[in-house]
């Protein structure tokens, strides 16, 4: 079932990659005490678990092999569990940009834009294997409504 490199329209580690990037790129804004206040602290945390939790679920369920419906249904749900993090990530990085007047737009920008990226290749990814491994699933003798809930391409 694998497609040849030369057939893949995208590198199919760009989304791991692209995680990694903003989990490093959170990891130092939010270290710069030049530009966050100490004082929030607590709350500079929780973007940066919620950053490395991204980057951790990616990275988990691109480990998976989706041999059969139930590890499908693992490997989507991680993804999908990725593709909302990201969207409270992005939650979490307005609220920064308001309590610490210090962010630069061009830095916040470039920020929201990695995040955005991100979301974008996740979605991507999560489409494509749900058109990959529909067969799988319908092989496996999953009813129609157990697929749905597993997911359909386009679904934000």
């Amino acid at each position: 079932m694998s497609v040849h490199a030369a057939e893949r329209g995208e590198d199919k580690l760009e989304v791991q990659k692209k995680a990694e990037k903003l989990v490093a790129h959170t990891v130092h804004i939010m270290s710069n005490e030049k530009v966050f206040n100490p004082k929030y602290s607590d709350f500079h945390q929780r973007i940066v678990d919620c950053a490395v939790e991204i980057g951790a679920d990616i990275w988990e369920a691109n480990g998976i092999k989706a041999n059969n419906a139930e590890r499908y249904a693992e490997r989507h749900r991680l993804q999908e569990k990725a593709v909302r993090k990201i969207g409270v990530l992005l939650y979490l990085m307005g609220i920064a940009k308001r309590l610490d007047k210090n962010l630069r737009r061009g830095k916040y920008n470039y920020w929201v834009h990695l995040a955005r990226e991100t979301k974008d290749l996740a979605i991507a990814w999560r489409d494509s294997d749900a058109k990959r491994y529909r067969r799988l699933i319908q092989d496996a003798g999953c009813n129609a409504q157990r697929v749905d809930a597993l997911g359909e391409p386009g679904q934000r």
